[in-house]
């Protein structure tokens, strides 16, 4: 749960939003990206690990104006297998040439390491990929909505690695 109090003259709460989906709940690094004056992005890191495995969900979460409103779930897989390693990393790009901050663009890059040798075991060749969604914000709302791209790839190649 994440939630946003009022401090004065008291502590009260303003508004909360659901943000743990697994076992290990968390802020991302960096946790907020400023979208404005007293408006953010939270970055909620949801994970857990199997076997090799990795399972990483990170939620975006909109501040403005003291409210929270949930914007999307990213899911993204590490894995470690003998001599090879694939990671997945989001980061956020607001637009930093406007003011407000939007749109935000949200990439997830996939790096594949190669790092030892394990006889007849196939091995992926040393890559990096990446898949990209751009936000946009209703001035008039505040809502965000995806402009361009959208998550069906990543999802795609990673249901197959699962």
């Amino acid at each position: 749960m994440l939630a946003v109090f009022g401090l004065d003259p008291a502590p009260v709460l303003v508004d909360m939003v659901v943000v743990d989906s697994d076992r290990l709940t968390g802020f991302s690094d960096p946790a907020t990206v400023s979208t404005g004056p007293g408006d953010a992005i939270i970055m909620i890191d949801n994970s857990h690990a199997n076997a090799g495995q990795g399972y990483h969900q990170s939620t975006l979460v909109q501040l403005s104006g003291g409210q929270l409103l949930a914007i999307d779930t990213t899911r993204m897989l590490d894995l470690l297998v003998c001599g090879w390693r694939l990671g997945q990393h989001l980061t956020i790009s607001p637009d930093t040439t406007v003011s407000p901050p939007w749109p935000l663009t949200v990439r997830v890059t996939e790096t594949v390491m190669v790092y030892g040798d394990c006889g007849d075991d196939p091995q992926p060749m040393p890559a990096d990929r990446s898949y990209a969604v751009t936000y946009a914000r209703n001035p008039a709302t505040g809502a965000c909505r995806i402009t361009k791209g959208n998550w069906s790839a990543l999802d795609a190649v990673n249901v197959e690695r699962y």
